[in-house]
Protein backbone atom coordinates (compact mmCIF):
# COMPACT_ATOMS: atom_id res chain seq x y z
CA UNK A 1 0.00 0.00 0.00
CA UNK A 2 1.22 3.52 -0.82
CA UNK A 3 1.43 6.63 1.34
CA UNK A 4 1.98 10.48 1.05
CA UNK A 5 2.29 13.11 3.72
CA UNK A 6 -0.70 15.19 4.52
CA UNK A 7 -0.46 18.65 5.64
CA UNK A 8 -1.84 18.88 9.22
CA UNK A 9 -1.89 21.46 11.53
CA UNK A 10 0.42 19.37 14.24
CA UNK A 11 2.80 18.62 11.13
CA UNK A 12 2.28 15.78 8.52
CA UNK A 13 1.37 12.34 8.99
CA UNK A 14 1.29 9.08 7.22
CA UNK A 15 -0.45 5.68 7.23
CA UNK A 16 2.24 3.02 8.00
CA UNK A 17 1.53 -0.03 6.72
CA UNK A 18 3.68 -2.01 9.74
CA UNK A 19 1.68 -0.06 12.77
CA UNK A 20 -1.48 -0.33 10.57
CA UNK A 21 -2.52 3.58 11.17
CA UNK A 22 -2.02 6.89 10.76
CA UNK A 23 1.42 8.35 12.76
CA UNK A 24 3.18 11.77 12.24
CA UNK A 25 5.68 12.09 10.19
CA UNK A 26 9.56 13.62 10.10
CA UNK A 27 9.33 16.62 7.60
CA UNK A 28 10.40 15.06 4.90
CA UNK A 29 8.12 12.00 5.31
CA UNK A 30 10.33 9.71 5.30
CA UNK A 31 9.81 8.05 8.87
CA UNK A 32 7.09 7.29 11.78
CA UNK A 33 7.69 9.10 14.39
CA UNK A 34 6.73 7.79 17.64
CA UNK A 35 5.89 9.94 20.14
CA UNK A 36 6.47 7.92 23.66
CA UNK A 37 10.32 7.52 22.48
CA UNK A 38 11.30 11.05 24.00
CA UNK A 39 9.86 9.61 27.44
CA UNK A 40 11.46 6.12 27.07
CA UNK A 41 14.66 7.53 26.40
CA UNK A 42 15.20 9.35 29.46
CA UNK A 43 13.66 6.10 31.68
CA UNK A 44 16.55 4.56 30.04
CA UNK A 45 19.46 6.84 31.10
CA UNK A 46 18.10 6.36 33.93
CA UNK A 47 18.15 2.20 33.78
CA UNK A 48 14.20 2.46 34.38
CA UNK A 49 13.00 1.42 30.90
CA UNK A 50 15.03 -0.57 28.13
CA UNK A 51 13.10 -2.53 25.87
CA UNK A 52 13.61 -5.93 26.16
CA UNK A 53 14.77 -6.07 28.98
CA UNK A 54 13.28 -7.36 32.40
CA UNK A 55 13.26 -5.42 35.66
CA UNK A 56 15.98 -7.79 37.20
CA UNK A 57 18.34 -6.90 34.39
CA UNK A 58 18.26 -3.73 34.50
CA UNK A 59 18.91 -3.57 38.53
CA UNK A 60 22.74 -3.93 37.78
CA UNK A 61 22.53 -0.35 35.67
CA UNK A 62 20.45 1.10 38.28
CA UNK A 63 22.64 0.58 41.09
CA UNK A 64 25.69 2.34 38.79
CA UNK A 65 27.32 4.57 40.97
CA UNK A 66 26.74 7.17 38.31
CA UNK A 67 23.40 6.68 37.68
CA UNK A 68 22.26 10.04 36.91
CA UNK A 69 19.42 9.46 39.42
CA UNK A 70 21.43 9.64 42.14
CA UNK A 71 24.08 11.78 41.27
CA UNK A 72 24.36 15.55 42.74
CA UNK A 73 23.45 18.39 39.96
CA UNK A 74 26.48 19.98 39.97
CA UNK A 75 27.94 16.98 38.78
CA UNK A 76 25.86 17.00 35.82
CA UNK A 77 28.11 20.11 33.96
CA UNK A 78 31.34 18.20 34.80
CA UNK A 79 32.83 16.13 31.59
CA UNK A 80 33.55 12.87 33.93
CA UNK A 81 30.36 10.97 33.59
CA UNK A 82 30.98 7.25 32.34
CA UNK A 83 29.07 6.03 29.59
CA UNK A 84 27.62 2.53 31.02
CA UNK A 85 26.65 -0.12 28.43
CA UNK A 86 25.06 -3.43 28.75
CA UNK A 87 26.86 -6.66 28.09
CA UNK A 88 24.77 -9.45 27.83
CA UNK A 89 24.04 -11.50 31.14
CA UNK A 90 22.37 -9.54 33.10
CA UNK A 91 25.06 -7.16 33.85
CA UNK A 92 25.99 -3.48 32.95
CA UNK A 93 29.41 -1.95 32.55
CA UNK A 94 30.54 1.34 33.42
CA UNK A 95 34.39 1.96 32.99
CA UNK A 96 36.68 3.36 34.64
CA UNK A 97 34.79 3.03 37.76
CA UNK A 98 33.18 -0.56 37.07
CA UNK A 99 35.77 -1.96 34.26
CA UNK A 100 34.74 -4.64 31.90
CA UNK A 101 35.42 -8.27 32.99
CA UNK A 102 38.59 -9.75 31.92
CA UNK A 103 39.11 -12.00 28.73
CA UNK A 104 38.97 -15.66 29.24
CA UNK A 105 41.84 -16.51 30.98
CA UNK A 106 44.98 -18.30 28.50
CA UNK A 107 45.64 -22.47 29.01
CA UNK A 108 48.85 -23.87 27.98
CA UNK A 109 49.99 -27.33 27.84
CA UNK A 110 53.39 -29.33 28.14
CA UNK A 111 54.28 -31.88 25.14
CA UNK A 112 57.59 -33.82 25.54
CA UNK A 113 58.84 -37.21 27.14
CA UNK A 114 58.18 -38.27 30.95
CA UNK A 115 61.31 -40.34 31.13
CA UNK A 116 65.07 -38.49 31.34
CA UNK A 117 68.08 -41.13 31.72
CA UNK A 118 70.67 -40.58 34.41
CA UNK A 119 74.54 -41.28 33.35
CA UNK A 120 78.05 -41.45 36.04
CA UNK A 121 80.86 -39.26 35.66
CA UNK A 122 82.73 -40.06 33.01
CA UNK A 123 79.86 -41.38 30.72
CA UNK A 124 78.81 -39.56 27.50
CA UNK A 125 75.43 -40.84 27.03
CA UNK A 126 72.77 -38.52 26.59
CA UNK A 127 71.30 -37.13 30.00
CA UNK A 128 68.82 -34.69 28.80
CA UNK A 129 65.00 -34.22 27.43
CA UNK A 130 63.54 -31.42 26.08
CA UNK A 131 59.66 -29.86 27.15
CA UNK A 132 57.83 -28.02 25.10
CA UNK A 133 54.66 -25.85 26.34
CA UNK A 134 52.13 -24.20 24.31
CA UNK A 135 49.78 -21.39 25.06
CA UNK A 136 46.57 -20.06 23.82
CA UNK A 137 45.99 -17.27 22.77
CA UNK A 138 49.47 -17.28 21.30
CA UNK A 139 51.96 -13.61 22.14
CA UNK A 140 52.50 -14.74 26.18
CA UNK A 141 55.54 -15.65 28.72
CA UNK A 142 56.93 -19.11 29.35
CA UNK A 143 58.38 -19.56 33.03
CA UNK A 144 59.73 -23.20 33.72
CA UNK A 145 60.41 -24.00 37.45
CA UNK A 146 61.13 -27.38 39.37
CA UNK A 147 60.77 -28.22 43.28
CA UNK A 148 63.18 -31.17 42.63
CA UNK A 149 66.89 -31.82 42.64
CA UNK A 150 66.69 -34.29 40.29
CA UNK A 151 66.39 -32.18 37.80
CA UNK A 152 68.37 -29.13 36.64
CA UNK A 153 66.62 -27.14 34.19
CA UNK A 154 67.88 -24.24 31.24
CA UNK A 155 66.09 -22.10 28.86
CA UNK A 156 63.47 -21.54 31.71
CA UNK A 157 61.84 -18.36 29.50
CA UNK A 158 61.30 -19.91 26.58
CA UNK A 159 58.43 -21.85 25.29
CA UNK A 160 60.79 -25.23 25.25
CA UNK A 161 63.03 -25.99 28.57
CA UNK A 162 65.74 -28.18 28.33
CA UNK A 163 65.34 -31.26 31.58
CA UNK A 164 68.75 -32.77 32.54
CA UNK A 165 68.86 -35.35 35.02
CA UNK A 166 70.95 -34.79 38.15
CA UNK A 167 69.69 -37.84 40.66
CA UNK A 168 67.81 -40.67 40.16
CA UNK A 169 64.39 -40.67 41.17
CA UNK A 170 62.88 -43.14 43.98
CA UNK A 171 59.34 -43.20 42.81
CA UNK A 172 57.75 -42.59 39.51
CA UNK A 173 56.66 -39.36 38.19
CA UNK A 174 58.43 -37.80 41.14
CA UNK A 175 59.83 -34.98 39.72
CA UNK A 176 56.87 -32.02 38.68
CA UNK A 177 58.01 -29.76 36.32
CA UNK A 178 56.19 -26.87 36.31
CA UNK A 179 55.54 -23.80 33.36
CA UNK A 180 53.65 -20.43 33.85
CA UNK A 181 52.36 -18.87 30.88
CA UNK A 182 51.15 -15.38 31.41
CA UNK A 183 49.35 -13.20 28.73
CA UNK A 184 47.43 -9.82 29.66
CA UNK A 185 48.14 -10.23 33.37
CA UNK A 186 46.69 -13.66 33.31
CA UNK A 187 48.51 -16.61 33.93
CA UNK A 188 47.96 -20.73 33.92
CA UNK A 189 50.29 -23.31 34.47
CA UNK A 190 50.90 -26.81 33.95
CA UNK A 191 52.45 -29.70 35.43
CA UNK A 192 54.46 -32.50 34.25
CA UNK A 193 55.69 -35.35 36.32
CA UNK A 194 58.80 -37.25 34.97
CA UNK A 195 61.22 -39.81 36.35
CA UNK A 196 65.06 -39.77 36.10
CA UNK A 197 65.76 -43.59 34.75
CA UNK A 198 68.80 -44.81 36.27
CA UNK A 199 70.56 -47.92 34.14
CA UNK A 200 70.08 -50.93 36.93
CA UNK A 201 70.26 -53.71 35.21
CA UNK A 202 70.07 -55.83 32.44
CA UNK A 203 67.18 -58.48 31.03
CA UNK A 204 67.99 -61.57 29.09
CA UNK A 205 65.90 -61.34 25.81
CA UNK A 206 67.39 -64.68 24.41
CA UNK A 207 70.04 -66.93 24.78
CA UNK A 208 70.88 -69.00 21.91
CA UNK A 209 73.92 -71.39 20.65
CA UNK A 210 75.40 -72.63 16.82
CA UNK A 211 77.71 -75.25 17.28
CA UNK A 212 79.41 -74.22 13.88
CA UNK A 213 78.72 -70.28 13.96
CA UNK A 214 81.02 -68.86 13.97
CA UNK A 215 83.56 -69.02 11.19
CA UNK A 216 87.63 -68.58 12.63
CA UNK A 217 90.77 -68.35 10.94
CA UNK A 218 93.83 -68.84 12.91
CA UNK A 219 97.78 -70.72 12.20
CA UNK A 220 97.91 -74.44 11.53
CA UNK A 221 98.96 -76.80 13.48
CA UNK A 222 102.77 -77.89 12.89
CA UNK A 223 102.52 -81.40 14.13
CA UNK A 224 98.39 -82.34 14.57
CA UNK A 225 97.92 -84.67 16.94
CA UNK A 226 101.44 -83.92 19.18
CA UNK A 227 99.53 -82.60 21.75
CA UNK A 228 100.85 -79.03 21.76
CA UNK A 229 99.77 -76.21 19.95
CA UNK A 230 103.06 -75.38 17.94
CA UNK A 231 101.85 -73.17 14.91
CA UNK A 232 102.82 -72.63 11.12
CA UNK A 233 102.49 -69.23 9.79
CA UNK A 234 100.19 -70.75 7.21
CA UNK A 235 96.05 -69.88 7.53
CA UNK A 236 93.62 -72.66 8.67
CA UNK A 237 89.71 -72.19 8.86
CA UNK A 238 87.08 -73.98 11.10
CA UNK A 239 84.01 -73.22 12.20
CA UNK A 240 83.29 -72.70 16.02
CA UNK A 241 80.51 -72.56 18.38
CA UNK A 242 78.86 -69.29 18.81
CA UNK A 243 76.95 -68.43 21.49
CA UNK A 244 74.48 -65.23 21.23
CA UNK A 245 72.51 -63.15 24.11
CA UNK A 246 70.40 -60.18 23.16
CA UNK A 247 69.93 -58.15 26.45
CA UNK A 248 67.50 -55.21 27.34
CA UNK A 249 68.49 -52.06 29.81
CA UNK A 250 66.34 -52.00 32.38
CA UNK A 251 65.94 -49.06 34.67
CA UNK A 252 65.41 -49.26 38.92
CA UNK A 253 61.95 -50.10 38.44
CA UNK A 254 62.09 -52.48 36.27
CA UNK A 255 60.89 -50.77 33.21
CA UNK A 256 62.87 -51.29 29.78
CA UNK A 257 64.79 -48.02 28.92
CA UNK A 258 62.85 -48.91 24.58
CA UNK A 259 59.85 -49.08 26.31
CA UNK A 260 59.34 -45.65 28.12
CA UNK A 261 61.27 -43.33 25.33
CA UNK A 262 65.24 -43.51 25.65
CA UNK A 263 66.68 -45.07 22.73
CA UNK A 264 70.69 -44.01 23.06
CA UNK A 265 72.68 -45.40 25.65
CA UNK A 266 76.62 -45.93 26.04
CA UNK A 267 76.93 -49.46 26.86
CA UNK A 268 80.50 -50.63 27.21
CA UNK A 269 81.71 -53.96 28.07
CA UNK A 270 85.16 -54.77 30.06
CA UNK A 271 86.73 -58.19 30.22
CA UNK A 272 89.29 -59.46 32.86
CA UNK A 273 90.78 -62.92 31.83
CA UNK A 274 92.05 -65.05 35.18
CA UNK A 275 93.27 -67.95 33.88
CA UNK A 276 93.72 -69.74 30.46
CA UNK A 277 95.30 -72.54 28.83
CA UNK A 278 95.27 -71.04 25.12
CA UNK A 279 98.62 -69.04 24.46
CA UNK A 280 98.20 -65.26 22.74
CA UNK A 281 94.71 -65.43 22.82
CA UNK A 282 92.64 -62.35 21.30
CA UNK A 283 88.80 -61.34 22.42
CA UNK A 284 86.50 -58.88 20.34
CA UNK A 285 84.61 -56.28 22.49
CA UNK A 286 82.93 -53.58 21.64
CA UNK A 287 80.19 -50.54 22.46
CA UNK A 288 76.59 -50.28 21.82
CA UNK A 289 74.93 -46.86 21.59
CA UNK A 290 71.95 -48.04 22.34
CA UNK A 291 69.83 -49.74 25.12
CA UNK A 292 69.09 -53.46 23.68
CA UNK A 293 71.78 -55.09 21.99
CA UNK A 294 73.77 -58.40 21.52
CA UNK A 295 76.50 -59.83 23.01
CA UNK A 296 78.34 -62.85 21.26
CA UNK A 297 80.76 -65.50 22.83
CA UNK A 298 83.74 -67.20 20.84
CA UNK A 299 86.61 -69.15 21.03
CA UNK A 300 88.73 -69.20 17.49
CA UNK A 301 92.45 -70.69 18.45
CA UNK A 302 95.14 -73.16 16.87
CA UNK A 303 95.00 -75.35 20.03
CA UNK A 304 91.02 -76.00 19.12
CA UNK A 305 91.97 -77.64 15.13
CA UNK A 306 91.42 -81.19 14.15
CA UNK A 307 94.48 -82.86 15.80
CA UNK A 308 94.66 -79.91 18.47
CA UNK A 309 94.85 -80.78 22.12
CA UNK A 310 92.22 -77.83 22.71
CA UNK A 311 92.44 -75.02 25.52
CA UNK A 312 90.06 -73.21 27.65
CA UNK A 313 90.15 -69.81 28.75
CA UNK A 314 88.21 -68.35 32.12
CA UNK A 315 87.34 -64.42 31.73
CA UNK A 316 84.94 -62.03 33.88
CA UNK A 317 82.81 -59.75 32.32
CA UNK A 318 81.32 -56.44 33.74
CA UNK A 319 79.12 -54.60 31.41
CA UNK A 320 78.29 -50.65 32.26
CA UNK A 321 75.56 -49.07 30.76
CA UNK A 322 75.73 -44.80 30.79
CA UNK A 323 78.70 -46.00 33.52
CA UNK A 324 76.30 -47.68 35.61
CA UNK A 325 77.10 -51.46 36.27
CA UNK A 326 74.34 -53.46 35.06
CA UNK A 327 75.49 -56.95 34.43
CA UNK A 328 78.36 -59.11 35.62
CA UNK A 329 79.48 -62.42 34.25
CA UNK A 330 81.60 -65.26 34.60
CA UNK A 331 82.69 -67.03 30.90
CA UNK A 332 84.23 -69.86 30.47
CA UNK A 333 85.43 -70.49 26.57
CA UNK A 334 86.10 -73.94 25.69
CA UNK A 335 86.94 -75.58 21.72
CA UNK A 336 83.68 -77.39 22.41
CA UNK A 337 81.23 -73.64 23.43
CA UNK A 338 81.22 -71.49 26.46
CA UNK A 339 79.40 -71.14 29.26
CA UNK A 340 78.14 -68.29 30.91
CA UNK A 341 77.32 -67.45 34.86
CA UNK A 342 74.88 -66.28 35.49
Amino acid sequence: MASRPLTAAFGSECFSESLGAFQLANPEGSEIVRPQENIEGALAKLHLFQLGMTPKTLQSGFNAPFNTMFMPAEYLTINCCPECYYEGGGRWYCPPCEPPPLPSPPTVTISGPTYVPLRAAGSTAPNSISLTASGDPTGGTYSWATTSGNVTLTNTSSATVTVTSSAASTSTGDTPVTVTYTLNNQAASSTVNITVSQPTSLMVLSDTTNATGQSCTVKCLASPGSGNCNATTQDCGYSSSLRTRNYSTLDQFGNRFVSIGISAVDAQELWVTTTSSCPNTTFVTGPSPVPDFQDQFWLCHTCCLSGGPGCNVSRSQTITVNGFVVRQVTANFACSGVTLNP
